[in-house]
C-alpha cells in the first residue's frame, strides 16, 4: 500500500479490497465464558423485571371549585392564557383605542371598496408599479 500523501485519496486493487473483504468477514466466535456472563446478567435482569413493583398511590381528587375548573381547561396554565385573553378582549371592547377604530373607516373613506385590490396579482409586480 506504502506511502500516500494525506490529500490524495488512497487507491485500492481489486485484489487488496477482496484481501480486507475476506478479512472482515470472519467474525470470532464468543467464548463460552462470555457467553455464561451474558445470559447470568440477562437472567438477573429478567427476574429483577418480573418482580412486582411497588403500588402507585391514586391521584389526589380536586379539592375546590377553581381546581375543577382549571382541570377541565387542561391545567393551571391554560386557565390563565384563557382568561388573560378575556381580559384583553374586555379591554379592546370597552376602551376601543384609536388604532382598531380608525381602520374601518380609513378604508373606506380614502377609497372606495371597489378600488382597494385584496388579491393583488403579479402583474403589479412585473410592470414595475
Amino acid at each position: 500500500m506504502g506511502n500516500v500523501p494525506q490529500d490524495e485519496p488512497m487507491v485500492w486493487s481489486d485484489a487488496e479490497l477482496d484481501a480486507l473483504f475476506a478479512e472482515a468477514g470472519t467474525v470470532p466466535e464468543p467464548s463460552d465464558g462470555l457467553m455464561a456472563r451474558i445470559m447470568a446478567d440477562a437472567l438477573a435482569l429478567q427476574q429483577e423485571r418480573a418482580a412486582p413493583a411497588a403500588p402507585m398511590r391514586a391521584p389526589q381528587p380536586a379539592r375546590g371549585f377553581w381546581s375543577g375548573i382549571a382541570q377541565a381547561f387542561g391545567g393551571a396554565g391554560a386557565l390563565a392564557g384563557m382568561g388573560t385573553a378575556a381580559l384583553a378582549g374586555l379591554y379592546l371592547g370597552f376602551a376601543q383605542p384609536a388604532a382598531f377604530t380608525a381602520l374601518p373607516f380609513g378604508l373606506s373613506a380614502e377609497a372606495g371598496i371597489d378600488s382597494v385590490d385584496l388579491m393583488p396579482g403579479i402583474d403589479a409586480l412585473l410592470a414595475g408599479e
